[in-house]
């Protein structure tokens, strides 16, 4: 199964993902627009402690994951905590996962195409992963 994690670093200094808004959306909404539109996702997973961002998320049918407690948040931890908890949904269904579209809440510039021009790439040609 293909999935896509988007990880969301709780608003940066730099690009303000949580609240930033264009065209009258979140930024955070794009990239879950674009995996859901996409011909190759399955499913969307959401891993943030934002309020916003989780708003977002069950808006457009994505399955939110907190993030861990204890550990500081980075984009390593975040990857690797989602990561860790869709293998073990999946294992749990008897799927496996056959590639993970890491995305980030502050992107709202991606589109569908780009993202299904990735994932065919890295399907004719899996060592470009």
């Amino acid at each position: 199964m293909i999935c896509a994690l988007m990880i969301d670093l709780d608003d940066s200094a730099d690009f303000p993902g949580n609240t930033g808004v264009a065209l009258g959306r979140p930024f955070s909404a794009y990239p879950v627009i674009v995996a859901k539109s996409s011909a190759h996702i399955q499913r969307i997973y959401v891993v943030t402690a934002s309020q916003p961002v989780k708003g977002v998320a069950l808006q457009y049918g994505s399955i939110l994951i907190d993030p861990p407690a204890g550990e500081a948040p980075s984009a390593q931890v975040l990857l690797r905590h989602g990561a860790a908890l869709i293998g073990k949904e999946l294992k749990e269904e008897d799927g496996s996962l056959e590639l993970l579209v890491v995305l980030s809440a502050n992107t709202p510039a991606l589109t569908r195409e780009r993202l299904d021009a990735g994932v065919e790439a890295l399907q004719i040609r899996p060592a470009l992963d």
